[in-house]
């Protein structure tokens, strides 16, 4: 569960380092890209919280298999 935490927290950096460069890949059109921006580093934000919630549901769903 710590492992799965920190690859979380590392691709939550790694997200907000590049994310101009990857919404130019995309060819994000200038006129939305503030409002993209914001969207992405919000999703990105959650990430860490979106992982450890799927990683516990993981060890519920496991320990009600016996």
């Amino acid at each position: 569960m710590f492992y799965d935490f920190i690859v979380s927290l590392i691709l939550m950096v790694l997200g907000e380092l590049f994310i101009l460069l990857l919404l130019q890949c995309i060819r994000t059109p200038p006129e939305i890209m503030n409002e993209a921006l914001q969207c992405v580093l919000i999703f990105i934000g959650g990430l860490p919280f979106l992982m450890l919630y799927d990683v516990l549901r993981q060890m519920m769903i496991g320990c009600r298999d016996f």
